[in-house]
């Protein structure tokens, strides 16, 4: 559920691009503009995360034109606070600020010291808190100015409506489970208090909402959306938790008692918010309302189809030279929630589309197209790094049908179904080599992640020590697969931990785990019917109380996304042959995330989450969070019933907590490395494989993309007009 350091995960699905010309005419920077891209050295200034070794980015001599990508799922929404899925984020993320160039209260990085929206950032001593200046005359895209109040009553009023479940409420809180203290200290000041520091705090408290309030008034009053009032925090932002009478806590806020009123005057001093009890930023809002930081407008809209977009004449960035940010008049985003990938490689190859980002299978095409067709595209389309982020199956503890919840909720089946798959086929086969076997939630990929990740330290001597390679198989910290699939030891988790080196082992030998896994499936009492499906006997788990029955299940994934579609019947032929009847079927994106966030799908859910530093998955691994998909409705607070943690969630939740709650890189790691030793023990859910980066882009027609399809939007620009310089001849990635 992390872009660009996104302090939480959200569902993920590939995105692709597209293009068109025009010209622009630059309106005049606010007061106090944010000059984010040197001309002399093509880096970016002050956002050190995203500076490359350049000079990587340019600045053109003159601005204009148009750029459009492909998304290959409807959005569920607009509302960034409430969007759980990256198709709402590509719409969205344009216009309120987006997480890939930090429009919102800081730029990024971890630790969250690159001011953006604030010009100034005081960290205290202590590291508790955290006090952002904001920049002087800084105004929405319609020109209203922007405030505190703004902030505060997206936090307050937004991010904490019980009405409104999101992320950020798992996101916005302290390593002891209280929420952030936020307050206003000065007219241009916000303040966030945590009693004590935590390694990532400032990066998440700098990802606070910058959006107006008399927006989302409007928009509330606009629609006719009924408000209720409930107990905020007070004036000096600290939530009392023990108010006179019955009042119970949600979240921040504290709501109606046992007798079902509400307590005005408690202890303390927290206030009366009023907050709306419905979503009031959904696919059909008046377009005409909405007004952002970020450096476009939507203006107009079709969530099945098209997301046109016009250029923020406030936009607060410039490039050294003077020259106000994006480059680009305009924006595009065609979306194909049903034909997928097949149209949006259609598109590019037919000139259409100006960026894709390709499925293994395409890259040969689009090169040996391009060479025929003459047009440029970069060479280095697989970037040789595996993907951030995590494809999995996941099973419901809450299953509507009883006999699939009892299982789902025993882990000595779910680690015979997790061995039952082979991950050397799904990435042979389906990710034709590009890619490496994923066993655990904690991404491979840059930085923020591998450094989290248990095989950081691998090398072949670590995997011949403990025999799942020999000297012939594994050198220059390479094992080579018995079928020939090489794989980079340190992408792979630390054998020496028994669970772990078991799921290796796989690798190599999937036949032998196939044996394994239907021993165990034999050992807890599933077994094999006269017809060669495996039986699930009744009362097989007491809480749940199941009838008995086949074990028949079925996966669903997203309509249009192949590669997940073939992943599924990998999955299937596995299962399938220790008795376990499974059929791989596809629906529409947003109906595969309304399920898997209530929790009321049957059988398994193919999916994926973004990645990055882990303990961005606040919103996942604990129970009780908005994204805890396998069991959504555990409650920390329950001790027996469906809804009570099972042991292995006690754990996990432990480990994660243990690694969020480090103030250092070193001490996250030793709580991260549990968590991904425990996960290979209790598998909660069943992780697959990571593809390599890819991406294709027309070279001859856009530049500065950074090699990133959905990002960069503020700084690239059309290499292709008359009279451009740099030319597209110059372009990166050539």
């Amino acid at each position: 559920m992390n872009k660009c350091v996104r302090s939480l995960m959200v569902l993920f699905v590939a995105v692709g691009v597209l293009a068109m010309v025009g010209t622009v005419v630059l309106a005049g920077l606010p007061a106090e503009p944010l000059t984010i891209l040197n001309c002399k050295t093509g880096q970016y200034d002050n956002i050190t995360v995203r500076t490359e070794p350049g000079p990587e980015y340019a600045c053109p001599t003159k601005a204009g034109g148009s750029y459009t990508y492909a998304i290959i799922a409807s959005p569920s929404t607009l509302n960034p606070v409430t969007a759980s899925d990256t198709a709402s984020d590509s719409i969205s993320d344009h216009i309120f600020g987006t997480f890939y160039t930090g429009y919102s209260l800081l730029g990024a990085g971890a630790q969250g010291t690159d001011p953006q929206v604030a010009s100034v950032i005081n960290v205290s001593k202590d590291g508790t808190t955290v006090t952002y200046t904001l920049r002087k005359g800084l105004v929405y895209s319609d020109g209203s100015p922007v405030t505190t109040d703004d902030i505060l009553y997206w936090y307050r009023n937004v991010v904490w409506d019980p009405n409104l479940p999101n992320s950020n409420q798992d996101s916005f809180t302290c390593t002891d489970g209280s929420p952030f203290v936020v307050t206003s200290p000065a007219a241009n000041q916000i303040q966030v208090h945590c009693p004590q520091p935590f390694r990532t705090y400032t990066g998440v408290a700098g990802a606070m909402y910058v959006m107006s309030k008399p927006m989302a008034l409007e928009l509330i009053k606009s629609q006719g959306i009924a408000t209720q009032k409930i107990i905020g925090p007070g004036p000096n932002g600290v939530l009392d938790t023990k108010p006179a009478g019955d009042d119970k806590v949600s979240g921040p806020d504290i709501g109606a008692g046992k007798d079902g009123t509400l307590n005005t005057t408690p202890a303390g001093d927290d206030t009366i918010i009023e907050v709306p009890t419905q979503e009031f930023l959904g696919l059909g809002v008046n377009l005409k309302q909405l007004r952002g930081l970020g450096p476009f407008v939507l203006s107009s809209f079709q969530s099945d189809s098209l997301a046109k977009y016009a250029r923020n004449p406030n936009f607060y960035e410039s490039d050294s030279n003077g020259t106000q940010l994006p480059y680009l008049n305009s924006l595009q985003i065609v979306i194909i929630p049903t034909a997928g990938f097949n149209l949006a490689l259609s598109d590019f190859l037919n000139g259409t589309t100006d960026e894709y980002g390709p499925r293994p299978q395409d890259i040969s095409v689009i090169l040996s197209q391009a060479a025929a067709g003459g047009f440029g595209v970069n060479q280095d389309i697989n970037t040789g790094i595996a993907n951030a982020g995590e494809t999995f199956v996941t099973p419901n503890f809450d299953d509507p049908d009883p006999n699939l919840a009892a299982v789902a909720r025993n882990p000595a089946v779910r680690k015979a179904l997790f061995l039952a798959i082979d991950r050397a086929s799904l990435v042979n086969n389906v990710l034709l080599g590009i890619g490496t076997p994923q066993l655990n939630p904690v991404t491979i990929s840059g930085t923020s992640g591998s450094q989290f990740f248990s095989g950081r330290n691998n090398t072949c001597a670590t995997f011949i020590k403990t025999g799942l390679a020999d000297a012939s198989s594994c050198t220059n910290g390479v094992w080579t697969l018995s079928n020939g699939l090489p794989l980079t030891v340190t992408n792979l988790p630390d054998p020496s931990n028994a669970d772990v080196a078991e799921e290796l082992s796989c690798l190599n030998d999937f036949a032998g785990c196939l044996t394994k896994a239907g021993a165990m499936l034999d050992a807890a009492g599933i077994k094999l019917g006269a017809d060669g499906v495996r039986q699930i006997p009744a009362n097989f788990d007491p809480v749940v109380k199941n009838p008995g029955g086949a074990f028949s299940v079925q996966i669903v994934t997203n309509t249009g996304n192949t590669i997940r579609v073939e992943m599924e019947k990998v999955v299937c032929n596995g299962w399938n042959q220790i008795g376990v009847k499974c059929s791989a079927v596809t629906t529409s994106f947003p109906t595969l995330v309304h399920q898997l966030l209530g929790g009321t799908f049957t059988g398994y859910i193919l999916i994926g989450l973004t990645g990055g530093d882990p303990a961005g998955a606040a919103n996942v691994i604990r129970c009780g969070t908005f994204l805890h998909m396998w069991h959504v409705s555990c409650d920390p607070t329950a001790t027996s019933g469906l809804t009570a943690p099972t042991a292995d969630e006690v754990i996990l939740d432990k480990d994660f907590a243990q690694g969020r709650s480090a103030t250092d890189v070193a001490g996250a790691q030793v709580g991260f490395d549990k968590e991904q030793t425990d996960f290979a023990k209790y598998v909660p859910y069943y992780h697959l494989a990571a593809g390599n980066a890819l991406f294709a882009e027309r070279t001859d027609r856009i530049s500065n993309t950074g090699g990133a399809i959905n990002a960069n939007d503020d700084v690239k620009f059309r290499c292709d007009l008359p009279g451009q310089q740099p030319s597209c001849n110059n372009a990166p990635h050539q």
